[in-house]
């Protein structure tokens, strides 16, 4: 695998990150685009990408900070071109619109990627419109339980307004791209840590339809989360990512969800991810400390699976920024100083983090969460 990683700030130059000496555009098999959404939206400098790097699948997505190498950037364009030399790679764009639901867009999505010696799939979902957690479970009942499944949901900064994602020119709210890779010599590592503590009472949703919550213990979910939070209620919906919830439904391990946005009108909450009636759910908080220590955890659970990498690609969660304010680059550098090797890093934060738990080779989708899928070639 050689790689090439480029940086574009707002109203400034190309600036070269790194570059393999073998690296060649024409063999560019993909580009991945992390961006600020106002640079995302410049068809110019797209249209500049795709003429770079002819042969290449440009993948993109709008976030709510880049990452390149061990820094967070901010209005800015992070571009990583791999080449690999014993992989093959599919891409497959869809959009919501055209689908009934979230579990069939991702069902769709996985059987068109879903063919002979698939080894993994990226996932860049508009943060929007998607429910993340039957996108994942659509994802996953179409294609092998070996299949590494990772990836994420589209931001737009602090805003919760519109997120891009694209395949080629095709860049606009409401799509779903998913990238396969065919090889039998690529290694695929995920990780997840997150690093919030549960607090408060448990309480049980009572009403709820998908990722919308209408009750929790038989009270207006909004009125009752407003309460918990006092002065900080003013802020919503921006505040809930400083105060998630962990929801546990039945057997399952407990999931932390964020909350998108609230809808005064029936005192609903609206999630990243599903919230079933029955399941039990904490308010959950956290520390800096703990958040950077995730970052750690995360990390040494990849160098246990794999030794030293070529390219790392992290997903992490636009909570958790606002939690770490101007330490945010901390947890990113706890990453790359925890990495053996000096791999290629890039990624964004996110409205929701996608990742494989590999002993138990689920996959899931994770708020307010670090993640991490790292590649090798052998």
């Amino acid at each position: 695998m050689v790689i090439e990683q480029r940086i574009m700030n707002l109203d400034e130059a190309w600036k070269t990150v790194s570059r393999d000496k073998d690296f060649e555009e024409e063999k560019a098999q993909l580009v991945i685009i992390t961006a600020s959404k106002k640079l995302l939206q410049n068809r110019k400098l797209l249209q500049d990408i795709i003429h770079h790097y002819p042969n290449a699948a440009i993948v993109s997505t709008s976030t709510a900070g880049e990452i390149a190498q061990a820094r967070v950037k901010e209005n800015s364009l992070v571009l990583t071109a791999l080449s690999f030399e014993h992989t093959e790679l599919k891409t497959s764009i869809l959009k919501v619109g055209d689908h009934k639901n979230s579990e069939d867009l991702g069902s769709t999505l996985a059987r068109e990627l879903n063919s002979e010696n698939l080894k993994h799939i990226l996932i860049f979902s508009d943060g929007q419109f998607v429910n993340g957690t039957t996108l994942v479970d659509g994802i996953t009942k179409a294609v092998d339980p070996e299949v590494i499944i990772s990836g994420g949901l589209a931001g737009d900064g602090i805003d919760f307004n519109e997120t891009w994602v694209g395949l080629n020119k095709d860049l606009a709210p409401g799509n779903v791209v998913g990238i396969g890779f065919y090889s039998d010599r690529l290694k695929v590592h995920t990780s997840a840590r997150g690093g919030w503590q549960e607090f408060a009472q448990c309480r049980v949703i009572t009403k709820a339809e998908g990722n919308t919550v209408y009750e929790i213990d038989g009270q207006n979910a909004l009125g009752l989360y407003k309460r918990y939070l006092g002065p900080k209620a003013k802020q919503l919906p921006g505040s809930a990512l400083l105060f998630p919830l962990s929801m546990k439904s039945g057997d399952d391990p407990a999931l932390v969800r964020t909350i998108l946005s609230i809808n005064e009108k029936d005192q609903s909450l609206n999630f990243a991810g599903m919230m079933p009636e029955g399941a039990t759910v904490k308010l959950m908080r956290t520390r800096l400390e703990d958040l950077i220590d995730a970052a750690e955890e995360a990390t040494d659970i990849i160098q246990e699976q794999q030794k030293d990498h070529d390219f790392v690609f992290i997903v992490s969660c636009v909570g958790r920024k606002l939690v770490l304010e101007h330490r945010t680059d901390e947890e990113i550098t706890m990453v790359a100083d925890t990495l053996a090797g000096t791999p290629v890093i890039a990624g964004y934060y996110s409205y929701g983090e996608i990742s494989t738990e590999m002993e138990r080779k689920s996959c899931e989708l994770y708020n307010q969460t670090l993640t991490l899928t790292s590649y090798k070639e052998i």
